[in-house]
């Protein structure tokens, strides 16, 4: 999955995007950084990347380059960074 997100760029992640947008989100408003479906796409490609524990997964997360990072949806800060 990896291999395709960095092949295909943000269409890739635009897709599990649109997808993961139809999860509910519990979450209140208020205290929200990121989105739900950003959320999901970035472990699900952790888990792709053969990560199988939380601290596993928290640390592929960290390390997401920019191109990873956007295929997933994370929102733009002012700075221009993810």
């Amino acid at each position: 999955m990896l291999d395709l997100v960095r092949e295909r760029g943000a269409a890739c992640g635009s897709v599990m995007a649109a997808v993961f947008a139809l999860v509910p989100d519990p979450r209140g408003p208020r205290g929200v950084r990121h989105s739900l479906a950003s959320i999901l796409a970035l472990v699900t490609m952790a888990l792709a990347g053969k990560n199988d524990t939380m601290a596993e997964i928290i640390s592929w997360i960290a390390g997401a380059g920019p191109e990873e990072l956007a295929a997933a949806g994370a929102r733009l800060l002012p700075d221009g960074t993810r």
